[in-house]
């Protein structure tokens, strides 16, 4: 298992990293990490609320400006893909349960014992049979889907009509968000297999209606900034337009390294068997229009430094309570090599144990020190550090030449933390640090721009700003719709290889 953090690989219940606290695999609480003191939540405790429904992104944000429409195209395209093999590979581990053995035990009884007077029990009342949900309304159906049916108009926004041949995407859309977004953690929620029109959301509720009502909110801000993109003359960049020329090949590639027979195989498999190719990619023209434009802009407002003092100050008791203390000290990035010591087989206690952890711990720091050396008789680059890395450490970044981004004080074990942010660090320092997991050939990439308060309040305001623009766009182009005429195929429960 390696870290959500940071990426390193987890050793037994830390990161040999940043200290955080591995995931349960028990029902999850909320735990307290003890190198930063900052409470970590595991899992939702609570139901899904409307707000974290309509803010789920499709993809785990990494610090970005703003949530919600604005995603990367091919980060939207590959989400996708990996959630509906997810799925696949899910249903056949349920469809496919282990029986249990017969044994001679429950093959043939055992001799009967002497018979011994005892009481009648009392008689057990029935537990009573939980009452299936159901739901005032369902839009799920499995058949039926004709032209008349899908040509059906179940909204309006301004010149934009949204039939069922297009609700499919915003739809699944929005159920792929949210099962990526709880990764793990669905169980807890929902069956990810089952029709989602007979599981409740809350008393009166399906997860089918609350989908639905997303994906409608999700239509009206693609609907109306894409109608005032158009109406201003904006246009997309040539690099999203490329995007999306090459939007038919991409998915032709993830369908095949998926064992789909054509891209209109996968499209079909994603959002039900009336979609393809083609109506796929008038769908993301205008949902990737709505979403360049909200992001530029979002990008022309000028944010002044007495903007977010005053935005932090009005929601300083809500970061205060979540360990989130403003400290203008700059984050940093480095690479390291992580040389963990091997295991030992000796249990504690054994005799001999003591000596063989030492001569484990022995034998890491050696090879630590050897890469050192390596390194410093080379070129003495970040290039050749990062190669290094790749070649030799056991952290999950070494993939990444080692690279660990964005590190703020009380992040990381406290011997890492220390050696980061000690006084006069420099770019291109290098060193050996030990922490209990092993040691650490560290090299100083250098300062970030940003402190780390600074960075999440700079986020969260940008994402107000952008909830903001979201609202005022909505206002000038609403919405009319027609649930009654609103049907989508149920594909969470039909997933195919």
């Amino acid at each position: 298992m390696n870290c959500k953090n940071c990426g390193a690989p987890m050793d037994g219940d830390r990161c040999p990293v940043c200290g955080q606290a591995a995931e349960p695999e028990v029902e999850p609480a909320a735990e307290q990490t003890a190198e930063s003191g900052t409470e970590q939540t595991a899992a939702p405790e609570t139901e899904p609320t409307a707000e974290t429904m309509d803010s789920a992104p499709a993809e785990a944000p990494k610090k970005s400006g703003h949530t919600g429409l604005i995603i990367a195209l091919a980060a939207a395209i590959l989400v996708i893909v990996v959630l509906v093999v997810m799925l696949v590979q899910g249903r056949k581990n349920t469809e496919t349960p282990a029986e249990a053995p017969e044994t001679e035990e429950t093959a043939e009884p055992a001799e009967e014992p002497a018979e011994e007077p005892v009481e009648e029990p009392a008689e057990e009342e029935p537990a009573e049979e939980e009452t299936p949900f159901v739901p005032s309304v369902s839009y799920v159906r499995e058949e039926g889907f004709d032209d008349a049916l899908l040509d059906q108009v179940v909204a309006s926004c301004g010149d934009s009509t949204l039939t069922n041949r297009y609700l499919a995407y915003y739809y699944w859309r929005e159920y792929y968000a949210f099962v990526n977004m709880y990764g793990s953690y669905l169980s807890y929620l929902m069956d990810p297999y089952a029709r989602l029109d007979t599981q409740a959301f809350n008393d009166d509720t399906s997860w089918d209606q609350r989908f639905m009502e997303s994906a409608l909110d999700t239509y009206q801000i693609c609907a109306a900034a894409a109608a005032k993109a158009r109406a201003e003359g904006y246009t997309l960049s040539e690099e999203e337009r490329d995007s999306l020329d090459n939007l038919e090949a991409d998915i032709s590639g993830y369908a095949a390294q998926y064992g789909f027979e054509s891209a209109d195989a996968y499209i079909e498999a994603s959002f039900g068997p009336y979609c393809d190719m083609a109506s796929y990619q008038a769908f993301m023209e205008e949902y990737i229009l709505a979403a360049s434009y909200l992001d530029a802009k979002l990008a022309e407002q000028e944010v002044s430094e007495d903007e977010l003092e005053t935005y932090y100050e009005e929601n300083k008791a809500d970061y205060e309570s979540a360990g989130l203390e403003k400290d203008d000290t700059p984050m940093v990035n480095v690479r390291h090599i992580l040389i963990q010591p091997e295991a030992v087989e000796l249990q504690e206690g054994d005799e001999g144990y003591e000596e063989a952890v030492e001569a484990a711990k022995d034998a890491a720091r050696a090879k630590a020190e050897e890469l050192y050396a390596q390194w410093q008789s080379g070129e003495q680059t970040e290039d050749a550090f990062a190669e290094l890395a790749k070649e030799n450490s056991s952290d999950g970044s070494a993939a990444d030449g080692g690279l660990i981004e964005n590190i703020y004080p009380g992040q990381t074990v406290e011997a890492f933390d220390a050696w980061c942010f000690e006084d006069g660090r420099k770019t291109a320092d290098t060193g050996v640090v030990e922490t209990e997991y092993g040691y650490h050939v560290i090299y100083f990439v250098g300062q970030c721009e940003e402190s780390y308060w600074y960075s999440v309040v700079s986020a969260d305001y940008a994402s107000a700003r952008y909830q903001k623009l979201c609202t005022d766009v909505r206002a000038e182009y609403p919405v009319e719709t027609d649930l009654t005429k609103a049907a989508v195929y149920p594909c969470n429960t039909t997933v195919q290889q």
